[in-house]
């Protein structure tokens, strides 16, 4: 994840006051009209984490099971920018 950083910041794309290392990640990727903003998080920093994740192929929960890190697109929002993966 540091390394991604260091990257970033390079690139001048790191969102410094949302990012806190080595836990949490925040970084903008494109640029005019498809600029996004995301966030990469460590397991460590992912607040109130489901007990289950789902799987692929969806052949039903993996208990226990957690990934190492959780990248979400923070904006714009998912819903309206185009074909959604299922939830």
């Amino acid at each position: 994840m540091l390394e991604l950083a260091d990257l970033l910041v390079n690139e001048q794309q790191m969102v410094a006051e949302r990012t806190s290392l080595p836990e949490i990640l925040c970084f903008d990727w494109g640029e005019g009209a498809d600029r996004r903003r995301y966030e990469l998080r460590h397991d460590r920093g992912i607040p109130e984490p489901p007990a289950v994740w789902s799987s692929e192929p969806a052949d039903g929960h993996v208990p226990g099971v957690r990934p190492d890190y959780y990248l979400r697109r923070i904006a714009p929002p998912a819903a309206g920018t185009g074909p959604q993966c299922p939830a």
